[in-house]
């Protein structure tokens, strides 16, 4: 089975000059090229966000996921997938074994657990652009199921970066008929090719998926650049 590549983006983050650097950068900008034609994904490490920071707002949300789902509905709302939610699932299938709480990077409603009181702040000094959106997910352990947690899909964006509070393994991506497990790297982004640079630029189509396992839940933060 074919191994998801791995970009060290120390070489775009750091400001050093050169030609032993610049041919650096070719051959990594090649392997991306790759990775998103054949897999529509890859990883990245020394990406030059606080890994201090995403580990704070990851706790933030594994907090909130903790409480009571008595308490966690007061905070969906009427508008589809945004909010908290729980027990979606694609059109004509099962629920997804999994629960979000998405909003817009520049969300300036009240609609926010008091009793994480940092949630609000920590994230905004991640990622912010006012059309795009965070998505924080739990992904349950399912000791007792071994189906997917989160059906196969495309995200309806230009792409998005996953960051997980720790290894678990779980996500796949489909290629060429078989689904290939992503091995995660300590401290490391997933950037995953949203539908629109799929079909529209680079004429292909991946789908991903999460399977549950008996490891322990996982925490994500998903972050939706679609303009």
């Amino acid at each position: 089975m074919a191994a998801i590549p791995v970009v060290d983006f120390a070489l775009f983050v750091e400001d050093k000059a050169g030609t032993d650097i610049a041919r650096k950068r070719l051959e990594s900008l090649a392997t991306i090229n790759k990775a998103c034609r054949e897999f529509g994904l890859f990883q990245v490490i020394n990406h030059g966000l606080d890994s201090l920071l995403l580990s704070k707002v990851l706790q933030n949300a594994h907090s909130f996921f903790e409480l009571p789902l008595e308490y966690k509905c007061k905070f969906s709302t009427p508008n589809n997938g945004m909010g908290f939610v729980h027990g979606s699932g694609a059109k004509g299938g099962p629920p997804d074994r999994k629960e979000h709480f998405m909003f817009a990077a520049e969300d300036k409603s009240t609609l926010w657990p008091d009793l994480v009181p940092s949630f609000r702040s920590s994230r905004r000094n991640c990622f912010d652009k006012n059309e795009d959106y965070f998505n924080f997910l739990h992904y349950p352990g399912c000791s007792d199921y071994q189906g997917q947690v989160l059906a196969p899909h495309q995200d309806g964006t230009i792409f998005t970066i996953v960051s997980q509070l720790n290894r678990v393994p779980g996500y796949q991506v489909l290629k060429d008929g078989t689904w290939h497990l992503v091995v995660p790297v300590e401290n490391s982004l997933i950037i995953n090719l949203g539908d629109i640079i799929q079909e529209e630029y680079l004429k292909l189509r991946f789908e991903n998926k999460r399977l549950g396992n008996n490891f322990e839940k996982n925490i994500t933060i998903d972050y939706y650049l679609v303009d």
